[in-house]
């Protein structure tokens, strides 16, 4: 399989974060909340992989795109709430009878 695809995607991802951040429609959690997220983070990293420069440099790609998007909303929400505007939750659709 190409790591193109893969690459492509976590480069993407950060990239629209960055600018959201400098539009103003993101803020980052506190620093001692990204601290704790990434002990976290290298505790699991660590009981998936051996200790090796070649796992050290590997990203799950999904499991990163769909933290990525859970923090891009939060963070969305805190640069809302700072500006003094909180979004409505979004719009769920009924669901359809079978």
């Amino acid at each position: 399989m190409s790591t193109t695809l893969p690459r492509c995607a976590v480069i993407g991802a950060g990239s629209s974060g960055i600018t959201a951040s400098l539009a103003g429609r993101y803020r980052p959690p506190a620093r001692a909340a990204m601290a704790a997220d990434i002990r976290e983070d290298l505790a699991e990293m660590r009981k998936r992989h051996i200790a090796s420069k070649r796992h050290t440099i590997q990203v799950d790609f999904e499991g990163y795109l769909r933290d990525l998007d859970r923090e891009r909303k939060a963070g969305a929400q805190r640069a809302a709430a700072a500006a003094g505007f909180v979004p409505p939750l979004p719009h769920r659709r009924p669901a359809v009878p079978a």
